[in-house]
């Protein structure tokens, strides 16, 4: 088999137009991210029957064969470990949610999770942007500039999350000693950073690995579970610790 990939940039028009060239090229499955998809598209898949995954986003009804994560547990335990270490004030720097389903998962996630706990989360301290780590530094800046206290900063993914670590530096703030900063990922660079990138681990290579051998064992005839989840492990560093006293 060879492997032809296409990128949207979250556009769903732009992904129903990238498929269709591909199956109109005669591709024998496709494998997709996320769980939001134009209707078009997933109506011309079930009319030609042609098989495919959804990966890095679970469909928990297991309507539709899926690979990933929990994306909300994930955010959550995330949330719940600077909870344990004391902090009642946050803030918030995610991904545009209302195109990726995965940013919304883990806002989710942090809200529950801060609810639960009865800690509250103003609108005012949740900024969403493009997951690139330019994009985080402008977040933070905004955060900071809006005089409103937090103690710790979820971040979407370890891109922010390290533009949210410069942006600090450059303003003079110990990170962790005056703000933790937690991403999620565990992207290469999240360890080499310093302070090293406190995360949550996705494993995202195992997703493909596994996306691929179903989708092939499903070209075969084999039977394969609808729904398989994967774990995603905390990854204690030196960006997150106790609230300052």
């Amino acid at each position: 088999y060879t492997l032809l990939l296409a990128t949207h940039e979250y556009d769903l028009k732009e992904e129903l137009s990238a498929a269709r060239r591909l199956m109109e090229r005669g591709v024998d499955g496709l494998v997709l991210v996320g769980q939001e998809h134009d209707p078009i598209l997933m109506q011309l898949l079930d009319k030609t029957g042609m098989p495919f995954e959804l990966t890095w986003s679970l469909d928990l009804n297991e309507q539709r064969f899926s690979v990933g994560i929990d994306h909300v547990s994930a955010a959550g335990r995330l949330t719940q470990y600077l909870v344990d270490q004391g902090h009642r004030q946050f803030a918030v720097i995610a991904g545009q949610v209302d195109r990726n389903d995965r940013a919304a998962a883990r806002l989710m996630g942090a809200r529950q999770t801060l609810e639960a706990a009865g800690v509250s989360l103003p609108e005012s301290l949740v900024r969403q942007t493009a997951l690139t780590v330019t994009h985080g530094r402008q977040a933070m800046a905004e955060l900071l500039e809006s005089a409103q206290p937090f103690t710790a900063l979820l971040c979407s993914n370890d891109l922010l999350a390290m533009g949210a670590v410069l942006e600090a530096q450059a303003r003079g703030i110990d990170v962790p000693g005056q703000l933790s900063i937690v991403g999620f990922d565990d992207i290469e660079f999240a360890a080499q950073l310093r302070p090293s990138i406190t995360t949550m681990r996705v494993p995202s290579a195992d997703i493909g690995r596994l996306a691929g051998r179903r989708i092939l064992a499903r070209l075969a005839g084999e039977p394969v579970p609808v729904c398989e989840s994967l774990e995603t492990t905390l990854i204690e560093r030196e960006s997150a610790g106790p609230v300052p006293r």
